[in-house]
């Protein structure tokens, strides 16, 4: 199979959630592995690179123009002086107009799952990018069987070859870990604000159980645009005092510390293209409590305790339980740990380095 020398990467979200770890650890390994291919990445601007941008075989364009819109295009046009052999978009807002190329992972489908979430014009944009990833991709790369269903269901089916591509966990969340102290034991929530990550169902669900199980809760994300899109959870917050906590961003190894000194994680989302954080907690020994629903089941298998994210008392009765099982906590640990061992980052960069080689030859 052909090898590409000039790999073009769409590098802009670099460092959002979820996109930006599966871009940052599969280029890492991609650079580190094809020293004698040029790797042309656009950069977000203003954020220091990560130390694989500056290696000989990189070269990083700052990128300025904003996302989903008319400018995105007509920047992302203009890729073609580059002379790329191929190119990568590691999400679905792809150069429509590319004339080489190109590859698309695809993480999820959610705004158009979600599509009473956005006004009628996003929806529209969407629609059309996703269309033209659908209609001119050499290759797409699904985080999961249950994503690859969903394009299926949602946009259609996929024309071109295409692969499962997964995630992988870094090997610093198996340890060893600093400690991370509270007055209490808490448990944990690792999540952004969207709807769908399910905070406003989390704290509702702990305020039925905080003053029998003795814990508090730790939120690490932002807080701001969550207590303001739902006051009745904010003020159910406030009531809880010093209960609930938000810690706002925590950087890498205070984050594994703070999930790895956890009674157990809680990923309450009603809606996911995959969930790489309950796989985090396993390697870092921590138990957890996950929502029943197919791509997390995908991703974790048997090693979680589930709950029904739509029902109160299922978390509920899931928080009591993992605190008063002790041989509980115990199996939870163990069934993790051992679900994760063999996850990293290389099956995932080896698999999407396969699709930009099969472009290049197709």
């Amino acid at each position: 199979m052909k090898q590409p020398r000039r790999v073009l990467v769409d590098g802009r979200m670099l460092y959002h959630s979820g996109v930006g770890v599966h871009v940052q650890r599969i280029l890492e390994r991609l650079v580190r592995w094809h020293g004698g291919t040029r790797f042309t990445v656009y950069v977000p601007t203003g954020c220091e690179l990560p130390p694989w941008c500056g290696s000989a075989n990189v070269h990083p364009v700052p990128w300025r123009a904003p996302i989903y819109g008319p400018e995105e295009q007509i920047c992302l046009s203009r890729w073609a002086r580059y002379r790329g052999d191929v190119a990568w978009f590691p999400h679905f807002n792809v150069a429509s107009l590319c004339g080489m190329p190109w590859v698309a992972t695809v993480h999820d489908c959610f705004h158009l799952a979600n599509r009473q979430l956005y006004a009628p014009h996003e929806v529209m944009v969407v629609r059309a990018l996703f269309a033209a990833l659908r209609r001119r991709a050499r290759g797409i790369c699904f985080v999961s069987e249950w994503t690859r269903a969903e394009f299926k269901r949602l946009v259609g089916g996929v024309r071109c070859p295409s692969c499962v591509v997964g995630n992988g966990v870094d090997a610093a969340w198996r340890g060893p870990h600093g400690a991370w102290q509270r007055p209490r034991p808490y448990f944990v929530a690792v999540s952004n604000v969207k709807p769908h990550k399910n905070l406003a169902f989390l704290v509702r669900a702990f305020a039925q159980v905080c003053d029998a199980v003795g814990h508090d809760l730790v939120i690490v994300g932002k807080r701001e645009g969550f207590v303001t899109a739902d006051r009745a959870v904010a003020e159910t917050a406030r009531q809880l005092g010093d209960r609930v906590v938000f810690t706002g961003f925590l950087p890498d190894a205070e984050l594994r510390a703070c999930v790895a000194g956890a009674t157990a994680m809680v990923f309450p989302s009603i809606y996911e293209g995959f969930g790489l954080p309950p796989l985090e907690a396993m390697a870092a020994g921590t138990p957890v409590l996950a929502s029943d629903i197919p791509p997390v089941r995908e991703a974790c298998g048997s090693a979680v305790l589930w709950f029904d994210p739509q029902s109160r008392d299922s978390l509920a009765s899931a928080m009591r339980r993992i605190v008063a099982d002790a041989d509980l906590a115990t199996d939870l640990e163990r069934r993790g740990r051992t679900h994760v061992a063999a996850m990293t980052w290389d099956a995932p960069a080896q698999r999407t380095w396969a699709m930009l080689c099969a472009a290049v030859s197709a």
